[in-house]
C-alpha cells in the first residue's frame, strides 16, 4: 500500500512531501490527521516564505474533518474537493486559496481569511463565518465532482445554507446562483457583489450592506430584511413574494371555508391557503388552522394563542414576535421561518400522531 493510500498520521519526511521536479507530490483521497496537518503547515509556511524545504500544500479529496486549522496559513493552497466539515479554523488564512468543490459544513470559521479564493461548488451548511472575510471570492457554481452530473453538465450550487454570517465580508465576491437559505446575515457587507440567481429563502439580512450589489433575479421571498443598505442596489429586479392584504372579512371567510374542509374530510369547503399574505397583526386566537397553508406570509405579530395548528405548513414565514403560547403546534413544519421574539410558551410540540408528522423548527432562529 502506498503512502497516500493510508492515513498520514505517522508519516514524517517521507517521500510522500519530497519535492520531485516534473512530479505531482499532492496527497489524494487521504484521511490528515493532526499531526499531519501540523507537518503540512510548516511546509507550506516555508514555501510562501521561499524558505529551504518548503512545499506549496496540494490537496485532493482528502479528508480534514475536525482538524484545528486555527493560525495556520495556508494561503495560495490547492485544496480541492477536500472535506473540512466540523473543522475550527479561527483566524486561518486561505486567501486565494483554490478550494473548488469543499465542504465547510458546521466549521467555525470565525475570522478566517478567504479573501479571493475559488470557492465554486464549495458548501458552507450551518457553518459559522462571523468576522470571516470572503472579499473577492469565486462562490459561483462549480462541478459536483459526481460522474453522472458531470457528463450531463450539471453544476453544484455554492450553499450557505443556515450560517451565521455576523459582520462577514463579501464585498465584490462572485455569489451569483448562491443558496443563502435559513443564512442570517448580520452586519455583513455584500456591497457590489455579484448575488444575480441568488436564493434567500427564509434568510434574515440585519444590519447589513448591499450597496451596489447585483441582483438581478435573486429571491427574496421569505426573507426577513431589515435595517439593510440598498443604494444603487436595484431590488426592483429581484425576486420578492407579492404579498397581498386579506380584508378582515375575508379572512373570516377563509377560516369558515377551512373549518367547513376539516369537519367534512375535505368533502365540502376548502383548505385555507395564506401564502403569501400579509396578515401582521391580526388576531387568530384559538382559531382552528389545522393543516392550513402559511407558505412566505407575513405573519408579524400576529396572535395565534391557542390555536389549532398541527400539521400547517409555515415554510418561510415571518413570525417575528408572532404569539403561539399554548397553541398546538404538533407537526406543524416551521422550516425557513423567522420566529425571532415569538412566544411559545406551552405549546404543544412534537409528534402529531398517525400522521407520521414531527415539529419541525430550526433552532438557529429562536433569538431571544
Amino acid at each position: 500500500m502506498s503512502a497516500v493510500q493510508k492515513s498520514v498520521a505517522d508519516l514524517g519526511e517521507g517521500p510522500w512531501l519530497a519535492h520531485k521536479p516534473g512530479r505531482s507530490t499532492g496527497l489524494q483521497d487521504v484521511k490528515i490527521s493532526q499531526a499531519a496537518l501540523i507537518h503540512l503547515a510548516d511546509r507550506h509556511q516555508r514555501f510562501l516564505e521561499g524558505r529551504r524545504n518548503g512545499r506549496r500544500a496540494l490537496l485532493s479529496r482528502c479528508d480534514l474533518s475536525r482538524l484545528d486549522f486555527s493560525y495556520m496559513n495556508f494561503s495560495g493552497a490547492n485544496v480541492i474537493s477536500c472535506d473540512f466539515s466540523e473543522c475550527v479554523m479561527h483566524h486561518c488564512d486561505l486567501s486565494g486559496a483554490n478550494a473548488f468543490n469543499s465542504v465547510f459544513a458546521f466549521a467555525d470559521l470565525k475570522s478566517v481569511n478567504l479573501q479571493g479564493a475559488d470557492l465554486r461548488g464549495a458548501i458552507f451548511d450551518n457553518a459559522n463565518l462571523t468576522d470571516a472575510d470572503l472579499a473577492g471570492a469565486d462562490m459561483r457554481r462549480g462541478a459536483s465532482g459526481h460522474d453522472l452530473d458531470a457528463v450531463l453538465g450539471r453544476d453544484r450550487t455554492t450553499q450557505l445554507r443556515g450560517a451565521l454570517l455576523a459582520s462577514t465580508q463579501f464585498s465584490s465576491a462572485k455569489l451569483a446562483g448562491a443558496d443563502f437559505t435559513m443564512a442570517v446575515l448580520e452586519n455583513a457587507d455584500v456591497s457590489s457583489a455579484d448575488l444575480r440567481e441568488a436564493v434567500f429563502h427564509g434568510a434574515q439580512i440585519i444590519d447589513s450592506n448591499l450597496m451596489g450589489a447585483h441582483l438581478t433575479d435573486t429571491d427574496f421571498r421569505g426573507a426577513e430584511l431589515t435595517g439593510a443598505t440598498l443604494s444603487n442596489a436595484d431590488i426592483k429586479r429581484s425576486i420578492t413574494a407579492s404579498l397581498t392584504k386579506l380584508a378582515n372579512q375575508d379572512l373570516l371567510i377563509k377560516v369558515e371555508d377551512h373549518q367547513l374542509w376539516i369537519d367534512t374530510d375535505g368533502t365540502r369547503g376548502r383548505r385555507l391557503d395564506l401564502s403569501n399574505q400579509d396578515l401582521s397583526g391580526r388576531a387568530l386566537a384559538g382559531a382552528n388552522l389545522a393543516a392550513g397553508i402559511f407558505r412566505f406570509a407575513n405573519l408579524t405579530g400576529i396572535d395565534l394563542t391557542g390555536a389549532n395548528l398541527a400539521a400547517a405548513d409555515f415554510q418561510y414565514a415571518n413570525l417575528t414576535r408572532a404569539r403561539l403560547s399554548e397553541a398546538d403546534l404538533r407537526g406543524t413544519d416551521f422550516s425557513g421561518a423567522t420566529l425571532r421574539e415569538a412566544a411559545m410558551a406551552r405549546s404543544r410540540q412534537g409528534e402529531l400522531a398517525g400522521a407520521g408528522l414531527v415539529t419541525k423548527i430550526d433552532g438557529r432562529w429562536r433569538k431571544p
